[in-house]
This record gives C-alpha cells, structure tokens and sequence, in this order.
C-alpha cells in the first residue's frame, strides 16, 4: 500500500514538473534565439539574461566578456550597473518612510531640501516619484556648460547643488511628464535628511538585506573594487573602449547588482512582503494636474498594457552599462537582463511575453499631392518646446526631413507611419500627434544670415545656473562657440535669432539686456546673460 501511494506520488509529481516544462517550451525556444543575437562572443562585451516563473528561473544565461582585457567572461554571478532599473530602490526608500508616516506624497520638496528654489507652485514627493516636477535634469544641464557627464566625476552634491541653482523650471509641477534623473537625486537627499542615514546604509538595512539581495550595493564610491563586476564598454566605429561611469551619483541610477537579485526583489515584491499598502503605490500612475493618467508610478515602474497583457518594467543605461527588468503578472514571468556594452534585447523579450506591440497610426495609403507638397514644405517648431521638424519636397513628393518618411493620407490627416499631421488650413503649422501626445508646431522662415548679421551674436555670455561661460565669435565666415579651452563648435542657423549645436537651441533674445537661452528636451531654458 504504502509503495503504491509512494509511486502515485512520484508519477504526479512528473506530471506536474511535465506541464510546467510545456508551459515554458515555446518561450525557452524563443529566448534562445534571442540570446543567439545577443551573444556576440567572448571577444566583446555581452551580459546576462535570466527568467523566472512564479519566482523560479527556468533560463538564465551568461554571454560575452566581462572583461576584454583579462579575457574573463561574463557569467550568471556576474555584477553590472544597473543604470535607471535603480529608480525602483529609490522609490521603494520613500515609499518605506510613507508607510512609517515619517513622509507622505503630498509633503512640500522644500519641507526637506529648504535651498529648493521657491518657483511659485508647492512641488510635491509625488512629482518627483513620477517625473512631473519639472526639475531639469542635472546632467543635462552639465552638457550644456560643457561637461557632460562622463568627462568630470561629480559627486551627489554636485548634482543637488546645481539642481537647487535652477531659477526656472521645464513647466509647473503637476502640469507635465518630463523624465529627470534631478527628480531620484533629490529623493535620494530626503531619504538621507529623514532617517539621519546615508542612503546607501538605509537602503542596505532596509532593502537589500531583508529581501536577500547578497550582491547588491550602491555605487556611491566609483574607485571602490568590487568583485565579479564587469567592465563597461562602447563601441567607437570597430573599436571598443572602456566606458566606465566615473562619478558619485546615485539613486537615479548607480545600483551594482546581478540578475539573481533583481528576480528575488520582484519576488519580494509579488508576495507582498513589503506590505499592501505600499504593494499598492508602488503600481499607482501618476495623474497630471489635467486628469490625464501617465504610464509611470509611485514605485517608479512603467505600468503598460500591451495586447490586453499587462506589462510592469524599466530600462537602465548608464555609461557602458544596460539594465531592463520586466514582471508579467498574468503570466507569472519575470526578466531581469544586464550587460556591459551591447544594446539589449528589451524589444525581443517584450515580444516574447507580450506579443509585438500594435502601432497606434495608420501608415496611409497615397502619397499627397504635388500640391499639397508644395504648400506644407517648410520648417516648423513645437509652440511649448525646442523641437524643430522640416518638411521638404523631393520627386513630387512631401517628406519628413529627419527621416525616409512619406506624408501619405490617412483618412482626412496625413501620416508619416510613426505620427499624424493635422495641418492648417492656412498650412502656417500643424499638429503633431504621437499615440496620446498632441504637439503643435508652426512654420519659421530658415535663417541665412550674413557675416555682418552675424556680428550681433559675439561676445561673452554667462550664466548662473551652470556656472558657464559661451565665448561667440566669427571664424570662416561661421558664427562659433566656445565653452572651453580648445573648444570650438560651428553654430548651425535655424530661424530668426536661433541656432542648433549638437542637439542644444540656441535662442538669442535682444531686449533691456541682451541674452541667450539653451535648451535640451530634459533642460530648457538655461539663461545666459551677455557680459560685454
């Protein structure tokens, strides 16, 4: 009797372990011929791919090299940088004192951080959890005046510093989503004001040790070792270079760990060890001031619904380093992925547990007509922003400027297979609509301006909210700016008064005191002051 029941028990015991296998066939195949693309060898960067069901891995794989110049490969232990999948751990800080009471989401920033600038609107914990602070993005700002980061080792006060030197915001709390890396570094400082600890020691204390997370610490030290860490690397043309984030900021990204310890912190979290109430908020979106729900949440997650299959994920990348971490509740699937140095197959991997994402535009059938060509052929920028789009007429046809993009008809609007364009009647500009972002641009004339109406733009402007200096003068008949010794960048003319270096706008505005103000899509509006 008693084998009987033995041998029925180990029968259903194989049935059991037979289903889940089938269960996960067809997704072990297709992560193998994912992983087949990713793996480019022992003789470049790779990284680590490793999927869980129900909080137990049936695929984790190491590929490439950890480190090119001591031929060490990567392997399922090894420890990369997981770049913005950090944000969660910052989140999760706050979120912590919210459910001590010792903070709440609808607390003032400046109850905290007082050198705060007062910009006429209470910013909130919750804007800074959900990127609607309008704080501009530190390292954004760096670029701006010369620095970006990568070419200087800031430290966190560095960052907070200049956060707190901005005058200005990107737009009201509230009013906008604008991801920020300046929205963690300052939750990282709250947590630290609040608990009287580092942050680094709180999170240990808190975070990583109850959830078991054994390889897993900050990078609040860049020359500290740490053993099993991969190099960071990037690719130049054919040659591969160290790309190794030399800097003390963290929070917003800078957390060290293994894909073994990002699938314990789901885990954690799908049980619900932290407690409801927080398993709650951490899966809140966050709502703008207009009512309009967005994708991002209080536990710094994006919460998608791809295909009816609800998707709660992040993307990392920080210098040479890749991080993407996603949870499929209806599936019981988790995915942690790392590398140091290739581009990672988020996409593929979404696809695999959520089927392929369905474009929201329709890619139209005929291309518009000569005349229509004609007539919308021009540039236009965005009326709240710095970005610029030119539509131009080639073979009879109208074309999006930055790409291979035919306008075609798509019912009454036009389409460029990745937007609609809504024009005016007057074709004086047209409104631009990506998925549920509806932007309005208007038609500049381009500017050709000669050297003599070049001159007005030389001279020395400075600014207080960088600590910067553009040093504008004329050389090869071009208008050039100089930030820095042995610096020099051609300024691009765009429309009236305005020019393009790299991806930065350059507005010059002659008024009382003449200025110019820089902008990137994280920072706008940096003011510089004309010095002589």
């Amino acid at each position: 009797m008693k084998i009987t029941k033995i041998l029925f028990t180990l029968l259903f015991i194989n049935v059991i372990a037979v289903q889940a296998y089938a269960q996960t066939q067809e997704e072990i195949t297709a992560l193998e011929k994912i992983s087949s693309s990713f793996n480019e060898g022992t003789a470049s960067p790779g990284g680590v791919i490793t999927v869980a069901k129900d909080g137990v891995a049936f695929f984790n794989k190491a590929y490439g090299s950890a480190d090119l110049e001591h031929g060490i490969d990567n392997t399922v232990n090894t420890i990369f940088e997981a770049g913005s999948v950090s944000k969660q751990f910052t989140a999760t800080a706050a979120l912590l004192l919210i459910r001590d009471k010792k903070l709440a989401l609808e607390d003032d920033v400046r109850k905290y951080i007082p050198e705060l600038p007062d910009y006429g609107r209470v910013m909130k914990i919750k804007h800074l959890l959900t990127h609607t602070s309008g704080l501009k993005d530190w390292g954004s700002v760096f670029a701006i005046a010369g620095w970006p980061r990568g070419t200087k080792a800031y430290s966190q006060n560095d960052a907070k510093d200049l956060i707190c030197s901005q005058k200005t915001l990107n737009f009201l709390p509230g009013d906008e989503y604008s991801y920020s890396n300046s929205n963690f570094t300052l939750l990282a400082v709250t947590v630290e004001r609040i608990s009287k600890m580092p942050f680094a020691a709180f999170c240990n204390k808190y975070l990583f040790e109850p959830v078991g997370m054994k390889n897993t610490r900050w990078r609040d030290n860049f020359r500290q070792i740490v053993k099993n860490r991969a190099v960071g690397y990037a690719k130049r043309g054919d040659e591969i270079l160290q790309d190794m984030p030399f800097e003390n900021t963290h929070g917003h990204g800078g957390l060290l760990t293994t894909t073994e310890d990002l699938l314990k912190w789901l885990d954690y979290w799908n049980k619900d060890k932290f407690g409801k109430e927080i398993s709650t908020l951490r899966l809140t979106q966050g709502i703008l001031n207009n009512g309009k729900k967005i994708e991002y949440t209080y536990g710094a997650v994006f919460f998608k619904t791809i295909n009816g299959i609800t998707e709660i994920s992040h993307s990392g990348l920080t210098a040479g380093y890749r991080g993407w971490l996603a949870y499929y509740p209806q599936k019981g699937i988790t995915v942690a992925c790392l590398g140091n140095g290739l581009t990672l197959p988020s996409k593929q991997l979404t696809e695999t547990f959520a089927g392929k994402r369905k474009s929201g535009v329709d890619k139209g059938t005929g291309a518009v007509s000569e005349q229509v060509a004609e007539k919308l052929q021009g540039l236009y920028k965005n009326i709240n922003g710095n970005e610029t789009l030119e539509i131009v007429k080639k073979d009879k046809k109208a074309f999006m400027k930055t790409g291979a993009e035919v306008l075609k008809y798509a019912g009454d609007t036009l389409s460029t297979g990745s937007r609609y364009i809504v024009a005016n009647a007057d074709y004086s500009g047209f409104v631009s609509i990506i998925d549920t972002d509806t932007l309005h641009f208007v038609k500049l004339e381009k500017f050709t301006p000669s050297i003599q109406e070049l001159q007005k733009y030389v001279g020395t402007f400075y600014s207080e909210e960088c600590n910067a200096n553009y040093n504008m003068y004329i050389k090869n008949g071009k208008l050039v700016l100089s930030r820095k010794p042995g610096e020099e960048l051609n300024m691009m003319p765009i429309y009236k008064d305005a020019f393009y270096i790299g991806g930065t706008l350059v507005q010059f505005n002659f008024g009382a005191n003449i200025t110019l103000s820089a902008s990137v899509d994280r920072a706008q509006n940096i003011v510089f002051v004309k010095k002589n």
